[in-house]
């Protein structure tokens, strides 16, 4: 029979030193310097992705606007009809999918019927208030879309 024999070595631990007393509380002095910039850049980014967001919404609610008041109703292709079902497209499309952290806003909405060539131009536009309100003063996002007319 064959038997194997294993030999039993154990690592050296490393030497320690007891820490140093004016190192004491040095990680927590590290945090605290770092923490308030490590916060700033977070709320920087959720402002940032925030308002590209209702930048989006605001570009694609204008368009949906435009998009149906150039729509052809035979008989009621009126100026303010035009401009009544533009405004009804925006306030579907945008909806409350819009997002401030001031509270309540108003958006700005102005269709309008442009002549040579007939064409319906949306142009709407909000106040934005980031994360950082008290220190941030306000964005005014807007957006504008234009479409022809149909005859």
């Amino acid at each position: 029979m064959i038997t194997m024999r294993t030999a039993k070595r154990v690592m050296p631990r490393a030497k320690t030193k007891e820490s140093n007393p004016a190192q004491k509380g040095a990680v927590f002095v590290e945090f605290a310097a770092v923490l308030p910039v490590f916060l700033a850049l977070v709320f920087m980014m959720i402002t940032a992705a925030v308002a590209l967001y209702d930048k989006t919404v605001l570009t694609m609610a204008t368009a949906a606007a435009a998009r149906a008041g150039a729509k052809f109703v035979p008989g009621q292709m009126t100026s303010g009809y035009v401009i009544s079902r533009a405004n009804t497209a925006f306030t579907t499309a945008c909806g409350s999918n819009l997002v401030s952290f001031s509270g309540p806003f108003t958006t700005t909405v102005t269709p309008q019927v442009l002549t040579g060539p007939s064409r319906v131009l949306v142009t709407a536009s909000m106040p934005y208030v980031g994360v950082g309100y008290p220190i941030v003063t306000s964005l005014t996002i807007s957006s504008s879309a234009t479409m022809m007319l149909e005859q």
